[in-house]
């Protein structure tokens, strides 16, 4: 069981989606600073543009943010508060947003209000003395114009609005750095922007942990203290740094937020009553879910595991708290949990205890845990969905009053908001002035101006609720108590039928980019397909397969879905080393590439071009082969290939272009052309007058990539796009006993075990044996299933020394390919496929698997992969890494035509570029990554760039390699993503 679910039918938007629509609206109506043209709130405007223009330091003043209640005061800590809160909505949430078309607005939301805190320091610096901590707001007891004494408008606002300096607050510090942080996550589409969030949340927490600021911000301030005074900063501390380990994947964050010492001044592990429910002063239960949330999905172990077992155990019990058997809290005869002891504003915590209780709640139903222990009684995770919906509709009308507690939904709802700019009528534009203005907060009349989706303050413990503005216990709402409404309300919203949360918002050829970062590569290949008619622009793009300069367009597929497939197991890893947003530019490069080569915009089609460049067999005409030429030199013809058969290449294809959809979820469009494209791909293999292989009989292509079957390109493409739009049909395919037959006939020997861009057995059995695994279909699905599951495990116990069905070279190299050149692309598939089989039974709980009679653990996978790598990067008896760049010793002579020869401006001819294919020198270019074919059988290699089976790199070897290398770092924690792969399926 997997979340997040597509289920069929879209239902009607629920009662949910509609308040979060006007909740959200909540904070366009609360902005201050010039407001966007399509700000949606007619009676605002501009106001605050001269909030802090007398400060020096701060170019253009502190202009924008958000108004913090129905006050004109912008409070900074709990404004910081509940950007972090709907930045994390949006992270366990997006999918969610998108269906409801509410994604870009409440992104936009989040960058009004990081925009603002990116003002109240010093950003760009790396250390910081000081923060702005509040513009506006009153002294204690002051009467003064200011705005408490005031009732105007903000636009109208004509006093003196004094800036607060904070020269200590670890608790500001902390809350801004983890607003920041989560929402560089949110924004990590916009590389520019994230770094520059991140870089922010860093200084500033480098702030709240300096020794000499180790204070709270409140502490003696009379513009804050009587208003939002914290009590702590320890929860600050943990909060923020697990922010920041999520945002950056940097271990010291981790191994702060885990630290013992934090937990106790935190008194993380004391339960009572005050500590459990979260609010702007106390993240002590957010930040713990957040950690549980690692320990549940990551499983980082040693050194976290001991501390993160102990946040799970008070999480747990913090989730028992709100149980109503229980009886921790009160509750009132109408329902609601007093939290706060029936102290004001009560909805706020309530509803941020309610979003958390559905989180928890569908962090165990997406690791496939059914409920938690509360003592000797065992809690499902409905009991948990049902107190958070019954504290929610409580808010929405479902109460003694039958009264809304959201402006604007419902029948009834307060019509008398303790809000300024609400309750003074815009019309004619007539300024009431500060003492005038009370006309209006004493008026019995509803508010002129309906401040839609405010959540105000709530009832009493009697359920009891008095609609007066003058009493803002009751009717004033605060960007906090929103926050937690919009975080709550999207957990339990089901419309557009999903559900659950996104396990993972949470770690080339043609034009090329500007920051393509090989300073010895240029542009080439633009006119590649000029000569065709039905595709405008041509060919141009992709990348060229090793180094020649040929794109060959079938082990290109194959390469992109193994890149894919690594995104989609470990994305949590390329977060940790920063090369998420490289390797998804990486697929992308090749899937826009792939979607040229057929008509994507069609439903079904005739050919597919397969090939670009290359050599005629035994040909003497110029071409890729027989030139040795830069590929931004080429001067010869480059033909196109087309196919008019080919399963295994339309297969691959399709393979391809539905593992991308997965990874490119969160850009809709373009993953749904993706899928298009798939399966327009895969009614051309299945297609009974197309069956045959697409390399038969085809010089250009026979002697290079020769094809030996297709069955194996159907389990593997059908598999994809199962997995890619959770169509049964695809699943029935993929499990059809007659198809596993055929593709067992052609490939199944003792080398079903070896994965290749020409085999794709072993490939497909693991991704059926993951399904399996965790989502555990039925019949009749599972039986062969069940085959899929014996076969792969048969295919690991191959790899094993022991058993002897492969040779090993005494360096200890296992010989996949019977000792036969380009060895190594074969060793890094079966490392890659080792270390994920092992991650696989972890996440089962399985502690190993039997070969025959015989148990292994998991280490005997794990220690097989990384030992072949390690031959690979170097531990061999050449002491040679075989990833050029990689170590202090690797080929120099990489056959690779651009890497050869210089990039000096001069151009060299045909056959004037053999004098560097001949050359003794090292290559002038260093090709930094490529992994070469590799050694003989006996250990030995041959640095020789004329040898093209020893010193040449390919594409599928790469993504081999790096499908292996992102599988075994430690970054971003151990093992694989279990939900990623699974959220466009319903059970099946």
């Amino acid at each position: 069981k997997s979340l997040p679910k597509h289920k069929r039918g879209p239902p009607p938007a629920d009662n949910y989606t509609i308040a979060l629509h006007k909740a959200l609206l909540f904070f366009n109506a609360q902005k201050s600073g010039k407001l966007p043209k399509h700000n949606g709130i007619k009676w605002r405007g501009d106001s605050g543009l001269k909030d802090g223009s007398k400060l020096t330091d701060v170019k253009g003043g502190l202009v924008g943010g958000y108004y913090d209640s129905g006050e004109n005061t912008k409070y900074h800590f709990p404004m910081a508060f509940a950007m972090t809160m709907l930045s994390w909505s949006v992270i366990e949430y997006p999918h969610k947003y998108q269906a409801i078309n509410e994604y870009d607005h409440v992104r936009d939301l989040i960058k009004w209000g990081t925009d603002y805190l990116l003002k109240t320091f010093n950003s760009s610096a790396t250390q910081i003395d000081k923060i702005y901590s509040q513009v506006g707001g009153a002294q204690n007891g002051s009467k003064v114009p200011s705005d408490v004494t005031c009732w105007e408008r903000p636009e109208d606002m004509d006093y003196e609005r004094p800036v607060q300096t904070c020269y200590a607050g670890a608790d500001l510090g902390g809350e801004m750095a983890a607003a920041l942080a989560a929402a560089s996550i949110v924004f990590r589409d916009n590389n520019a922007y994230s770094k520059k969030l991140i870089k922010g949340a860093k200084t500033v927490f480098r702030f709240a942990r300096d020794g000499g600021k180790r204070a709270p911000y409140s502490r003696d301030n009379q513009w804050a203290a009587p208003y939002y005074n914290s009590t702590g900063y320890y929860d600050e501390y943990m909060w923020g740094a697990t922010w920041l380990y999520y945002a950056t994947g940097n271990n010291s964050y981790a191994s702060l937020a885990t630290n013992a010492g934090i937990a106790k001044n935190a008194k993380a592990l004391m339960m009572n009553t005050n500590s459990s429910y979260l609010s702007w002063d106390n993240k002590l239960p957010a930040a713990m879910l957040l950690l549980t949330r690692f320990r549940m999905f990551l499983n980082p172990g040693f050194p976290y595991e001991q501390t993160l077992m102990q946040y799970h155990n008070v999480t747990q019990l913090n989730m028992c708290s709100y149980i109503k058997q229980f009886q921790v809290y009160n509750r009132t005869r109408g329902g609601l949990i007093e939290l706060n002891s029936g102290g004001p504003k009560p909805l706020q915590y309530v509803a941020n205890t309610a979003f958390l209780a559905n989180l928890f709640a569908d962090y165990m139903d997406s690791t496939g845990v059914p409920g938690w222990y509360c003592g000797p009684y065992f809690l499902r995770q409905s009991d948990l969905r049902n107190f958070a919906q019954t504290q929610v509709e409580y808010i929405l009308g479902k109460n003694p009053l039958h009264m809304s507690y959201v402006v604007g939904f419902g029948n009834k709802y307060p019509k008398h908001v303790h809000h300024r700019a609400a309750s003074i009528p815009y019309k004619n534009r007539v300024k009431y002035t500060c003492k005038e203005g009370f006309k209006w907060r004493d008026s019995k009349r509803p508010n002129p101006n309906i401040i839609d989706g405010a959540m105000v303050g709530g009832p009493d413990r009697f359920d009891k609720f008095k609609d007066s503005r003058q009493l803002d216990r009751y009717t004033e709402p605060t960007l906090a108590g929103n926050a937690g409404l919009v975080a709550a309300l999207i957990s339990l919203t089901t419309t557009g039928g999903v559900t659950g949360v996104d396990r993972n918002l949470i770690f080339s050829a043609g034009k090329l980019p500007k920051n393509n970062g090989i300073p010895w590569r240029g542009n080439s290949g633009l006119h590649d397909g000029s000569q065709l008619k039905d595709v405008k622009g041509g060919l141009v793009g992709g990348y060229y397969d090793s180094g020649e300069n040929t794109k060959f367009h079938f082990p290109l597929a194959y390469s992109m879905t193994m890149l894919s497939w690594s995104l989609i197991e470990y994305p949590h890893k390329y977060r940790a080393i920063n090369e998420y947003n490289h390797v998804r530019e990486l697929i992308k490069w090749g899937t826009d590439y792939l979607l040229l080569t057929f008509d994507s915009n069609a439903t079904k089609i005739s050919k597919i071009y397969s090939q670009v460049g290359g050599a005629y067999e035994n040909s003497n005409v110029p071409d890729d082969i027989s030139c040795w030429e830069r590929p931004e030199d080429m001067d010869y013809p480059r033909p196109v290939q087309t196919a008019y058969a080919g399963p295994e290449l339309a297969g691959e294809m399709a393979a391809a272009l539905a593992a991308a959809s997965i990874v490119f979820k969160d850009t809709p469009a373009y993953s749904k052309k993706l899928v298009k494209g798939a399966e327009v791909l895969f009614a051309f293999a299945r297609d009974p007058q197309k069956r045959r292989p697409y390399s038969r009989g085809n010089p250009w292509i026979e002697p290079y990539y020769n094809s030996t079957g297709y069955f194996d390109e159907y389990l593997w493409s059908t598999t994809w796009l199962y997995f890619a739009t959770g169509k049964l049909s695809y699943l029935s395919l993929a499990t059809n006993p007659v198809l596993n037959r055929n593709a067992m006939s052609t490939k199944w020997s003792k080398k079903a075990g070896v994965l290749s861009w020409d085999n794709k057995v072993p490939s497909s059995l693991m991704l059926l044996t993951r399904l399996k695994k965790f989502q555990a279909p039925f019949y009749p699905y599972e039986s062969m299933l069940r085959e899929h599951d014996k076969l792969i495990s048969l295919s690991m116990c191959s790899y094993l020394k022991p058993f002897h069905l492969f040779k090993w070279s005494k360096g200890g190299l296992i010989q996949l390919n019977d000792g036969e050149p380009q060895s190594l692309q074969y060793v890094a598939n079966a490392a890659f496929l080792a270390n994920l089989f092992a991650d696989y039974l972890n996440a089962s709980e399985s502690p190993g698997w039997f070969c025959g009679s015989k148990f292994f653990t998991l280490a005997t996978l794990r220690d097989f992969a990384s030992s072949q790598i390690d031959y690979i990067l170097g531990k061999n008896p050449l002491r040679l890494s075989y990833v050029v760049g990689y170590g202090e010793k690797y080929p120099n002579h990489v056959h690779h035509r651009a890497a050869s020869i210089p990039s000096d401006g001069l151009k060299y001819s045909c056959k004037g570029g053999y004098k560097w294919w001949d050359s003794t020198k090292p290559n002038p270019n260093t090709i930094l990554g490529a992994m070469v074919g590799g050694p003989d059988q006996f250990d030995q290699f041959h640095d020789d760039r004329r040898n093209r089976g020893s010193a040449g790199p390919t594409l599928a070897g790469n993504a081999g390699l790096v499908a292996a290398l992102v599988s075994l770092t430690s970054g971003g924690g151990y093992g694989v993503d279990k939900n990623f792969l699974f959220s466009n399926l319903s059970p099946p």
